[in-house]
């Protein structure tokens, strides 16, 4: 998922593919499991988590992945229905937690692992 990004398009889709590939979290990106985004407290905090990346200049806010020991792992299975984490969502989520609004965009990645 990419917020606010002020790289050229061709850059940020490279680096999502690496993040993807080998995730690691920084100031713009923030790793997470899957979520139950049909709970209202967690919509707050993926809200939340938006809101700090936008202000952090923007980046990646990704799901699908659990700590492991030796770094991030896929986190299995996915949901079935991954629509919860689709655009509409996450900007629907923006709408209601974040101030100031910003508009999220929202990329469908597998990871090679």
């Amino acid at each position: 998922m990419v917020v606010s990004w002020r790289r050229p398009r061709r850059k940020r889709r490279q680096q999502l593919v690496e993040l993807v590939d080998f995730p690691r979290e920084s100031l713009g990106v923030e790793i997470k499991n899957w979520l139950d985004v049909s709970d209202a407290s967690v919509r707050a905090h993926i809200g939340r988590e938006l809101l700090a990346v936008a202000n952090s200049g923007g980046g990646f806010l990704i799901f699908g992945f659990e700590e492991a020991q030796d770094g991030y792992s896929v986190s299995l299975p996915p949901p079935t229905d991954l629509s919860v984490y689709g655009q509409d969502s996450m900007n629907a989520i923006v709408a209601r937690y974040g101030e100031p609004r910003f508009e999220v965009e929202v990329e469908v990645r597998r990871s090679i692992r």
